[in-house]
């Protein structure tokens, strides 16, 4: 199984941003220093020192987000390893790893969800007919997300459903009306999948956005996971989704 090499990192806008600070910062410092009116030496000595000092924290913040990213890719690789090895090291019976699965990109654009960059690190697993995939959606400049899909009862009577939108409203509330915001297209279709068991399942559960669109269930945090992150992140939303999705009636 071969791990995925970061590709050749091109200037981002926070990169452009540092270095135009820091330009600027020098800049103003060498024309202040120049300068023989005190007032507006000190001024431009000022203003370069406050441009430098922004550059600076915009380097700060790139380390510690590139030491992360270094940290996430090595876990990773510590998970891939493992596999190879035949431990499944915190992935539970019944799942499933891939490196890359770009397949699953085209169930994101069903679902009318951005499909560019790739799919990393997916985790596949199944309940029943219902299929459902952990990955880590990697786009443009770095940006990363966590995203589960379930795939619906293959099944079913209607190629596409109307979209159901579910919202933490109040994620302490005690009463699921008050703790979720609904929104459907059809409020009909949305009573059958939220049924009463269903509304019961979701209470029991650290609260998280959803939503079911076209074929899809679909989930998602903005941010990676690590690989211990990625199988937590299935338990608490991915597995209880598609236990949501097998509920749902085949003639809904």
């Amino acid at each position: 199984m071969s791990t995925p090499q970061p590709s050749r990192r091109s200037m981002s806008s926070r990169d452009w941003a540092m270095f135009i600070a820091a330009f600027l910062g020098a800049f103003l410092l060498s024309l202040g220093f120049t300068r023989e009116s005190t007032g507006a030496k000190i001024l431009l000595i000022l203003l370069g020192i406050l441009m430098l000092a922004v550059a600076a924290g915009i380097l700060l913040s790139e380390l510690r987000d590139r030491s992360a990213e270094a940290a996430e890719r090595e876990s990773w690789e510590s998970f891939e390893d493992s596999l190879e090895e035949g431990v499944r090291f915190d992935v539970p019976d019944g799942m499933g790893y891939a490196a890359e699965l770009p397949p699953v990109l085209d169930d994101l654009r069903d679902a009318g969800e951005p499909a560019d960059g790739q799919a990393r690190h997916a985790i596949v697993g199944e309940r029943g007919e219902i299929h459902w995939c952990a990955f880590q959606h990697v786009r443009g400049e770095g940006a990363v997300a966590t995203i589960g899909l379930v795939g619906l009862h293959p099944d079913r009577d209607a190629d596409s459903y109307p979209l159901l939108s579910v919202e933490v409203a109040d994620p302490n509330a005690e009463g699921f009306d008050e703790r979720f915001t609904v929104q459907a297209e059809d409020p009909g279709f949305a009573e059958q999948v939220l049924s009463e068991q269903t509304r019961a399942e979701l209470m029991e559960h650290i609260p998280f956005d959803w939503q079911l669109a076209g074929n899809q269930i679909i989930t998602r945090v903005d941010r990676a996971s690590s690989p211990e992150e990625q199988v937590r992140f299935i338990e608490e939303r991915v597995e209880p989704l598609a236990r949501i999705a097998a509920r749902i009636p085949l003639d809904a």
